[in-house]
């Protein structure tokens, strides 16, 4: 007999726009009070079908802007539905529960700590988020159910079993999930176990990029990326292992051949120094690097292709000489003035650039646009070296590319290495 009640009174209220409306409205004093209380407006609404839903005239309603909701309630409990509370009646014409913001909160903190109980009985190697942000971030993946009970089991199993000898990430997630792609980082999976390892290591990465930071924190945690297709290439350049040079690297320079050095291999060396003077050479573009490398066979030199991967920065780390300086040169758009402007950041006694003033910029004969997002990243630039040529940069709205200026990057290394 109640649900038939319900149905009908439900039916009633859906079936006028009017009462609909007062519905929604009385949904939503709930949810900012607790309580349906106040009043609601009449502007918007149909002021006929209300003095009937009240029992009212409607010339009563004509000069007033806004009806309490207490008398309307008054009217509804001496109805023939009085046995069924109005909040169900609007719960079920709105669709949804009536959930005040108080009890909201009420109901997440309990959830929050359920959640924490639980990851205290179950998961005991991500017990140590207990003051850290990245929880959140773990309870709001499972509340949203992009993280199940057996994820968490990965995650968990992953931080009690960090390998304690260097091992490859795919190797590391075969391992513990039985699927050496559970952990790539782009993956929800594998980018919270890096943010778990994040907060173990606890470490300050100020200015550094973000694939060196992944990739430093990784390997403090015995977990090597991608160590073979990550590489730096080189020319004139030696390692040594243990005191001795590694007859690799002498091999390539006796030969003038330039290579590629992978990742893998550099952790493997203990410095690296150039062959013949304190300077290393550092060139964005491969054309430009390759034709220097034609008229200078034994200068010692590295090619970024672009971006300085973390074999690059692995490589500088590894010239321990604090009398070795780099020096850089990239094209005149807004990521070379990036690239250059981290490189001076973080060695700022060591590095400097060259080829990238003001004078050549014109020379190279800007042409193509500078977008809108370039522009907010020449605005990061801050190294008093770039400076001028920011501002220049910014100034004329142009790109300008190494190749323009070839023969002046040869004289700017010619008279400085030479000397």
């Amino acid at each position: 007999m109640k649900q038939r009640q319900l149905d009908e009174v439900v039916a009633f209220f859906k079936g006028n726009e009017t009462y609909t409306e007062i519905c929604h409205i009385a949904a939503k004093k709930y949810r900012s009070f607790g309580q349906i209380t106040g009043s609601f407006s009449l502007a918007k609404l149909n002021k006929q079908d209300v003095a009937v839903l009240l029992g009212v005239s409607e010339y009563s309603l004509a000069e007033r802007k806004s009806y309490s909701f207490q008398k309307l309630l008054d009217v509804y409990y001496r109805g023939r539905f009085a046995n069924i509370p109005f909040e169900t009646v609007v719960e079920n014409v709105v669709g949804y529960s009536l959930v005040s913001k108080m009890e909201e909160k009420a109901q997440i903190s309990q959830e929050r700590e359920l959640f924490l109980v639980r990851l205290r009985a179950n998961y005991v190697g991500l017990v140590f988020l207990e003051e850290h942000a990245v929880l959140e971030a773990l309870y709001q993946l499972v509340t949203a159910g992009d993280l199940d009970d057996k994820a968490l089991g990965y995650l968990n199993q992953a931080m009690l079993s960090l390998p304690a000898e260097p091992t490859r990430l795919p190797v590391f997630s075969q391992i513990v999930t039985g699927n050496p792609h559970a952990f790539d980082l782009h993956g929800i999976l594998g980018n919270i176990l890096y943010r778990l390892l994040q907060v173990k290591s606890g470490a300050e990465w100020g200015d550094s990029s973000e694939t060196e930071r992944k990739n430093q924190i990784l390997l403090d945690n015995n977990i090597i990326r991608d160590d073979i297709m990550n590489f730096v290439t080189v020319n004139g350049l030696l390692a040594d292992v243990n005191k001795c040079v590694h007859p690799m690297w002498e091999s390539a320079v006796s030969c003038h051949v330039t290579w590629n050095v992978p990742a893998k291999h550099l952790l493997q060396v203990d410095s690296i120094y150039p062959a013949k003077g304190n300077y290393i050479w550092m060139i964005e573009n491969s054309s430009v690097y390759s034709a220097i490398l034609d008229i200078m066979p034994d200068l010692p030199m590295i090619c970024t292709h672009g971006q300085f991967r973390y074999a690059t920065w692995l490589l500088l780390k590894k010239v321990q000489n604090e009398h070795v300086h780099f020096r850089y040169a990239g094209d005149f758009d807004p990521e070379g003035l990036q690239i250059a402007d981290n490189l001076l950041q973080r060695f700022p006694e060591r590095a400097n650039v060259f080829a990238m003033g003001k004078g050549l910029y014109k020379k190279s004969k800007p042409e193509k646009e500078i977008q809108k997002i370039g522009m907010k990243k020449l605005g990061g630039v801050c190294s008093p070296a770039l400076l001028s040529l920011k501002e220049e940069m910014i100034c004329l709205g142009k790109i300008g590319y190494q190749e323009g200026i070839f023969e002046e990057i040869v004289q700017e290394i010619q008279m400085e290495w030479r000397n």
